[in-house]
């Protein structure tokens, strides 16, 4: 896998939107942590993955024929896009919140506050699914909560996913957004397929890598093997030994805190950034301003590249370093290879929600639906799931309901 740094270069030059925060982002950090562990640590890993329910659509999306990346390695590449792909602020079940921690800034002086919502933020997010995969702890899916970890690795060390300033500019609940209400003029950025213009600020930190494509779908094996590369090539270039931050800062808070601080010091300039603020009319939606904003720093971009690769290395670092400690006590539980015998359960898909408490019970019928014998759920025909889960059988309604199934929502 390994290149020379002429063979990558040239490689990546060619592409026009190789690399993202956003898709490639997340895909480096965990091709990073990836060619750290083990053969066995893959394998447990793969065990674990393989038993998340989007498992076959990524198997049926593996590129055919001669492929560099064995088909492990992709599924973790695009397990870690998941939480992304699923995000809902509506469905609580899509932990929509677990993708960032809004630390109050308060411009000037910037002292430190306490998380706004310390038990549904991506702090707690990582503690639950480090949990999850240690323990297989109920309700929670361990090949599920394994993406959600490979994601919200990345996302933990992404600034301003770890701020959310309040200034007479913003004064709403929402502060500054992470810095979605934020915009400054960008320069263009050939090699990454980035245009000049106004720009909110998260999005340019997100696209520090570049875009990848649609982030409701699969990124395309170019998109994919580029990020790859890149992760190689930051591993040859920031090597371990010269990040201290390793040793300082062991835990998802002091991380959230070291991404705060960078927030201040690297995206806001410690409160000298020149930017538009985010409209706000009168009973309408939030909307960019009009006209252009005030351009960035000359030395900024150049610099935010410089703190993003130190930020994506950390990320895939310390995520090696967290799951070889996970799988290791899953081990003690007995659970690093995964129980294929133990229930599936995604909250997203086989979670019905209770009845209201006067509603009356539906009368069993003879109707035929498809049980998936793992998750104890059934599915009517017309449902996506019906026929589709890896192992299920076919039974009346009545014989699913006297056999202990339940309905799955919507179905």
């Amino acid at each position: 896998m390994k290149r020379t740094l002429l063979l990558l270069c040239s490689f990546l030059a060619s592409l026009s939107t190789s690399f993202g925060w956003s898709m490639p982002g997340h895909m480096i950090v965990t091709a990073i942590a990836y060619c750290e562990f083990s053969p066995t640590e893959q394998a447990q890993l793969d065990t674990i993955l393989t038993d998340h329910f989007y498992s076959q659509k990524w198997d049926a999306a593996y590129p055919p024929g001669t492929f560099e990346l064995s088909k492990p390695f992709y599924r973790a590449l695009l397990a870690c896009l998941y939480p992304d792909e699923i995000r809902d602020y509506s469905k609580p079940e899509t932990f929509a919140y677990w993708h960032f921690v809004d630390y109050p800034l308060d411009p000037p002086n910037y002292p430190l506050k306490a998380r706004p919502q310390a038990e549904n933020d991506v702090v707690y997010g990582i503690e639950q699914s480090e949990k999850a995969i240690e323990t297989d702890a109920p309700g929670l899916d361990r090949g599920k909560m394994l993406s959600f970890l490979l994601h919200l690795v990345g996302d933990i060390h992404q600034p301003l996913h770890c701020e959310s300033t309040f200034s007479d500019d913003f004064t709403t609940p929402d502060g500054d957004k992470g810095g979605n209400y934020v915009y400054v003029e960008a320069p263009a950025q050939p090699d990454l397929g980035l245009k000049a213009g106004k720009i909110n600020l998260h999005a340019f930190w997100d696209e520090m890598f570049g875009t990848g494509g649609n982030p409701l779908k699969f990124p395309t094996p170019t998109v994919i093997l580029a990020a790859v590369h890149k992760a190689q090539a930051l591993k040859d270039q920031i090597h371990r030994d010269a990040l201290p931050e390793l040793a300082a800062d062991t835990t998802p808070i002091s991380w959230s805190i070291e991404s705060r601080t960078k927030a201040i010091q690297d995206a806001w300039l410690n409160g000298q950034l020149h930017y538009t603020a985010e409209v706000f009319p009168p009973g309408e939606k939030p909307a960019p301003p009009p006209g252009p904003a005030p351009a960035l720093p000359d030395t900024y971009t150049t610099h935010a590249h410089e703190v993003a690769d130190r930020c994506i290395v950390l990320a895939g670092y310390r995520l090696a370093d967290e799951l070889h400690r996970v799988l290791h006590n899953a081990n003690a539980h007995g659970l690093a290879n995964g129980d294929p015998n133990a229930p599936h359960f995604d909250p997203v898909v086989d979670n019905p929600p209770a009845p209201a408490p006067d509603a009356p019970a539906a009368a069993p019928t003879s109707i035929k639906v498809w049980v998936n014998t793992k998750s104890g759920v059934y599915w009517r025909e017309g449902s996506e799931y019906y026929g589709q889960t890896k192992q299920g059988k076919y039974l009346t309604e009545a014989d699913a309901l006297a056999q202990g199934y339940h309905p799955g929502h919507g179905h």
